[in-house]
């Protein structure tokens, strides 16, 4: 089948909107392309894969609407043969049990049934990334030895380089959300073209427990093979002739489309006894609230997710019941569900096996299978790939498992864990918005870097962002939302945990490394710069553009900004300029430079240090970083001109000098800083002006006070218009031209500049920061 290349450009803009669940099935997707196309190489596999958005899994309630494709029904043939006795369990029946035992057995069916799946959080809540504060530290162990499969791609590509993948995926939980209804388990067109994509690279198939006929209603793709029933239904390719003697039980049949077919159905003779068993079922749960009842063919789904969790043991009971009269049927259980199948040896991993078989791939050493899954049916088929060492299996939680997955992917998370021999790492993972930073954000960081100070046996803590940016700042766009929405408090909870964090690392008891590759700008910069370590790149754009939205630079930006050389944080602060990784370090922004291209040497040298020695550390970024010099249009080059023109009194003052140093000088630097303070808020450049001013002679923790003050008063009634207004013309309607209120800068009077640093109300609260547990260093 020929290949056809895709442009990354392409692929990034069209996928960059689509929900986390592509992940599953672009990582290998990507991967494809790399080992075709070497020339995109893993550059682009790492912009690409990492350039996706990922958000929570809406918790679909209500009806979606049918989606618009024809109907394709795959017809199932009644079986001429049955399975042979060798695929039956050697399961001798159980002799009565005391009722205490039955007791301590049915008390174990209830934990498990409230332990398979957590319990959800609502989106708009601040939660730990679906992770309890208490199990983060276990959480960062475990994916030590689950590494993400995010994180992990280049030893992916690896992998699969010169390799023929073959690609099993699950489908609730994987390719769709976990829902309320599973009638509602719809896949999205995004996931659908996807999936086709990847099926036109490689062979690709499904294996669920839903019954066949579901999935494929689903899915609705002609190109991929489906195995229902935890893999009792397949409908696969007709089988090569070098196994045709093995699974006689298969019978030839057409799909859809009329293309000729295998199948393979070793439950059949159960089919009866499983109709019968859901009707009685049917009946005896149908007075528990919640409770649901599939019916996949080949297995009974009774459905708890929406039960009380006090009637959990009644469910349990029910089904037990009248389980008791048929022992040739086993009681399992998933997410949220208990599960009735027929007693034979047959589960995923056999699914997967039978398949490999039946494409011709089985035994061969060119070939590399994955399987992609969420749950603990899923299981089984991670185990065949990993005892027979034929491929390896991709556990899709955010909490650790037993599981025999070499890889995990986390539920959608805004920030990822990676785990270092003696370091962890906080990745900002909002790659579609420049990882612009959340109030969810905010909270994990929280809470992540509280749980890793304590832990005797982590050394060191860095963060890094997904795709193209470092961190772009705060979401200034939500923001806009939410103050045009009267929803204030939220934003009140954003800037209060965003501060509060940026406190934590100023006074953080361990080393801290920020790789500050791409953008870099407002918050971004504040939850990197008071940290120890700040390794910019060739690709580190830092700047502090508040003032062009009508807003101050916060996030401690008074502090760092008022502690570099001269006048330039004045200058930074005013204009908004961007600087490069070299400005950056020539200025002490960031302590150390790697070229981006050489980063991964940084982070295979610090994924074996053994030590929370800062020396150690300062010495290891140095040895694998790379030594560069200020070009020519460097700012450390205007440094004069700008300390003349900005260590003026106002605004004003700045504004005249700057116009009078660019008729003289004729450069362009000039004329664009000049253009830079035209274009911007008069109130927010008298206001940002004094901020900087202040936090001269201001400590780290009184310069966050006073930004929330002011942050505060930025978006209250009598401000927030200036907030809004830039947004609007920046980043949502971008005309570019703002309508300031004042219009200009001797309109704005020492009295507005006065409210705007005020002191908040009575009934509204000052930040307080742990001063007394954590003093600032500097």
């Amino acid at each position: 089948m020929a290949m056809k290349q895709y442009d990354p450009e392409h692929l990034c803009s069209s996928f960059s909107a689509t929900v986390y669940f592509i992940f599953v099935v672009e990582i290998v997707f990507f991967i494809a392309e790399c080992r075709i196309f070497p020339l995109n190489g893993l550059d682009a596999l790492r912009v690409l894969l990492m350039d996706l958005k990922t958000i929570n899994s809406p918790v679909l309630a209500d009806p979606l609407p049918k989606l618009a494709l024809p109907s394709a029904v795959m017809t199932y043939t009644t079986p001429t043969s049955f399975p042979s006795t060798g695929l039956y369990l050697n399961t001798p029946k159980k002799k009565p049990l005391p009722g205490k035992i039955e007791e301590v057995r049915a008390a174990g069916w209830l934990d498990l049934m409230l332990a398979s799946s957590p319990t959800r959080k609502r989106q708009s809540k601040d939660f730990v990334n679906d992770v309890q504060a208490d199990d983060l530290e276990q959480y960062s162990h475990w994916v030590v030895n689950h590494p993400s499969a995010l994180t992990s791609f280049e030893n992916i590509a690896n992998l699969a380089r010169g390799k023929r993948l073959a690609l099993f995926l699950d489908y609730d939980g994987t390719l769709s959300p976990i829902v309320d209804n599973p009638e509602n388990a719809v896949m999205s067109d995004e996931m659908r073209s996807a999936v086709k994509h990847v099926a036109s690279l490689f062979p690709t198939a499904i294996i669920s427990g839903r019954s066949r006929d579901k999935v494929f209603d689903f899915v609705k793709l002609t190109e991929l093979y489906y195995a229902g029933s935890h893999g009792m239904d397949i409908m696969g390719p007709v089988r090569k002739s070098e196994y045709s003697g093995q699974h006689v039980e298969c019978i030839r049949s057409t799909d859809s489309e009329g293309k000729e077919v295998n199948l393979f159905q070793p439950a059949s003779e159960f089919l009866p006894m499983i109709s019968e068993v859901y009707k009685k079922l049917g009946e005896s749960i149908k007075d528990i609230d919640g409770a649901r009842m599939e019916d996949n063919k080949f297995c009974v789904s009774v459905h708890y997710r929406n039960v009380a969790p006090q009637d959990y043991g009644e469910v349990h009971q029910r089904v037990t019941a009248i389980l008791k009269n048929y022992p040739c049927l086993r009681l399992t259980h998933g997410r949220k569900v208990l599960e009735v199948r027929p007693v034979i040896d047959w589960n995923k991993g056999k699914a997967v096996e039978f398949l490999l078989e039946s494409l011709g791939l089985c035994g061969k050493e060119d070939v590399l299978p994955i399987y992609v899954g969420d749950d603990k049916t899923d299981e089984d088929a991670f185990r065949v790939l990993k005892a027979n060492n034929l491929g390896f299996g991709i556990l899709v939680s955010s909490v650790p498992k037993d599981t025999d997955a070499f890889y995990s992917l986390q539920d959608p998370a805004e920030v990822l864990v990676e785990g270092k021999a003696s370091a962890r790492a906080a990745v900002l993972n909002r790659p579609g918005h420049l990882n612009a930073l959340t109030t969810t954000m905010g909270g994990k960081l929280n809470k992540f870097y509280a749980s890793w100070e304590d832990n005797p046996d982590i050394g060191f803590v860095m963060m890094k962002g997904s795709g193209r940016a470092f961190c772009a700042g705060g979401d200034v766009v939500k923001m806009h939302q939410l103050i045009g929405e009267g929803k204030l408090d939220e934003c009140k909870d954003f800037f209060k945990t965003l501060y509060s964090f940026i406190y934590v690392l100023g006074t953080y008891l361990k080393p801290h490394v920020a790789i500050l590759d791409g953008v870099t700008m407002g918050g971004g910069a504040g939850v990197s710069i008071p940290g120890t370590f700040r390794v910019a790149t060739d690709r580190t754009v830092f700047a502090t553009p508040e003032v062009h939205i009508g807003f101050h630079p916060d996030a401690a930006a008074s502090f760092y900004l008022s502690h570099l050389t001269g006048h330039v944080g004045e200058y930074l602060a005013l204009t908004g300029d961007k600087l490069k990784g070299v400005d950056m370090i020539a200025l002490g922004l960031a302590t150390h430079y790697s070229m981006s291209g050489h980063l991964h040497l940084v982070d295979e040298r610090l994924a074996t240090l053994l030590t929370d020695d800062p020396s150690v550390i300062d010495t290891s970024l140095a040895h694998y970083g790379d030594l560069v010099y200020p070009d020519k249009d460097s700012i450390v080059h205007r440094l004069e001109v700008i300390d003349k023109c900005f260590s003026l009194e106002t605004v004003e003052e700045i504004v005249d000098a700057m116009e009078s140093e660019a008729a003289r000088l004729n450069e362009d630097w000039c004329t664009l800083a000049l253009k830079r303070l035209k274009e911007a808020s008069p109130l927010a450049l008298k206001v940002s002006l004094r901020s900087i001013r202040e936090g001269r002679y201001q400590t780290l923790d009184e310069c966050l006070v006073r930004e929330y003050r002011m942050s505060m008063n930025g978006i209250s009634e009598k401000f927030s218009h200036e907030f809004r207004e830039g947004v609007r013309a920046r980043l949502v309607d971008k005309d570019l031209a703002p309508k300031w209120d004042p219009p200009a800068l001797e309109y704005v009077s020492a009295d507005m500049v006065d409210s705007y640093f005020a002191p908040l109300g009575e009934f509204e609260p000052e930040l307080t920061l742990p001063t007394e547990s954590r003093e600032a260093f500097v």
